[in-house]
C-alpha cells in the first residue's frame, strides 16, 4: 500500500495486537518483491491491488478494498506486553547491490525515533 491513512491504520493495527509489520517498497521489481516476502514470510499480505501470487510466496493477501468487512467496531483493545528489545517492525533495504535485506527494529527503537521526531518538531517561543 503506498502511503497514507489505511497504510497508517494497518500499521497500527498490527502493532497494537503485538503483530510485526513491514512494509514493500513499490518500485520494487518481481524478483525483489519476491526476496522481501520470502524472507519475511508473513501472516498475511494487506495490498491495494492486486499481487502477483509468485510474489507472494503462498501468503495470504487481504485487498485494501475488502478491509471493513474484514473489522469489527470495539471499545477495548487486547492486552499485549511490549517490552523495548521486542521486534515491532522489519524495514528492508533497497536492494541495491543484492537481495533486498531486513532490518528489525524493535519498541525501544521505533520509541527512540518518536522522541527524536517530536523534540526536532517541538514548536520554540519567542522569535
Amino acid at each position: 500500500m503506498p502511503s497514507g491513512i489505511d497504510y497508517a491504520t494497518c500499521y497500527a493495527a498490527a502493532a497494537m495486537i503485538g503483530a510485526i509489520t513491514t512494509g514493500l517498497n513499490p518500485r520494487l521489481g518481481p524478483r525483489e518483491v519476491e526476496a522481501v516476502m520470502c524472507q519475511a514470510g508473513p501472516a498475511l499480505i494487506v495490498a491495494d491491488h492486486r499481487l502477483d501470487p509468485i510474489g507472494t510466496c503462498g501468503r495470504p493477501v487481504l485487498s485494501r478494498d475488502s478491509l471493513a468487512q474484514h473489522c469489527e467496531r470495539s471499545d477495548s483493545l487486547p492486552a499485549v506486553a511490549l517490552y523495548p528489545a521486542d521486534p515491532v517492525t522489519v524495514i528492508f533495504t533497497s536492494g541495491t547491490t543484492g537481495a533486498p535485506k531486513g532490518a528489525v527494529f524493535d519498541a525501544a527503537n521505533l520509541a527512540a525515533g518518536a522522541e527524536s521526531a517530536g523534540v526536532m518538531s517541538a514548536r520554540t517561543t519567542g522569535g
